[in-house]
């Protein structure tokens, strides 16, 4: 737990050492020295082990969480060659971890680094109890199935997500699924928010006839709500298509089936309204 730095970061190796600075392994001694990293707590070790041991009894042995943790960095490899919306941080497959993958959005239709940068943080609000909202007031909760994703500062990518051998392979994959769900919704609120800003407002119609663009062809905003629609089903359905956990996916079904009945129903609807000759 105790460590020494090189004075003179340029000479990391056969510079002097100093204990002050923070704490670093001293190979001349073999020994660690300078000051203690982080608080040192009985408590923290006493529930670090009794984790290991719970996990050892339910999962297995490290053997066995260390091919887990294989199988799951093997599923999201998979999983990515088929989304092209994502793609990893670290390039370099062999220096991948399988205890945390790191994800970057690749969205051609959005090079504004800014909007980007909203479009990742608005998902996440999305992934955990904030939600979104919508310019004409319109809220969409939070879906509390991932409350921490950022990836760490300096580290590569727009998410970051643990997936060692303790979560099954069919939960790194709806994890996945939510992700990818969470961003297309925080684009259109984005998206939204550019229009409202030029004067183009979306407002919902009482009457549940569909959308409104306000200053701009009615038709254009047919089609952005039907392209909608069909996101909200394309990511729920990935969602249920992606798990082989019965009790996984009556659970995805019990919370999105509402979402889903409306949402097909409205591409129904507006299906009638577009016209497809202009």
């Amino acid at each position: 737990m105790k460590l020494a730095v090189p004075l003179d970061a340029r000479r990391p190796l056969s510079g002097e050492r100093s204990v002050s600075l923070g704490p670093f392994y001293d190979p001349g001694q073999g020994k660690m020295l300078g000051g203690v990293i982080n608080t040192f707590s009985t408590m923290a070790f006493a529930e670090t082990a009794f984790g290991l041991q719970r996990v050892e009894k339910r999962i297995g042995s490290i053997e066995i969480l260390n091919e887990r943790s294989v199988g799951n960095r093997c599923a999201i490899d998979e999983w990515v060659s088929r989304n092209p919306l994502f793609e990893f941080g670290v390039r370099d497959r062999e220096r991948r971890g399988a205890a945390v993958t790191l994800l970057k959005v690749n969205d051609p239709g959005i090079e504004d680094r800014a909007l980007h940068e909203r479009i990742v943080a608005g998902s996440k609000q999305l992934l955990g109890y904030e939600g979104l909202t919508h310019p004409d007031g319109r809220r969409e909760p939070g879906l509390d199935v991932a409350r921490y994703v950022n990836a760490f500062p300096g580290t590569p990518g727009d998410y970051r997500a643990w997936i060692g051998g303790i979560r099954p392979v069919e939960d790194v994959l709806a994890l996945l699924e939510n992700l990818k769900y969470a961003y297309h919704r925080a684009r259109i609120v984005v998206i939204e928010e550019e229009l409202a800003k030029a004067g183009i407002g979306i407002v919902s119609e009482p009457t549940g006839a569909g959308l409104d663009l306000v200053g701009a062809p009615v038709d254009a905003a047919v089609l952005a709500d039907a392209r909608s629609a069909a996101e909200t089903m394309a990511a729920i359905l990935g969602a249920l298509d992606a798990t082989t956990d019965p009790g996984r996916r009556q659970e995805l079904i019990a919370r999105h089936a509402g979402e889903l009945a409306k949402a097909s129903g409205r591409c129904a609807s507006l299906m009638g309204k577009l016209d497809w000759a202009g």
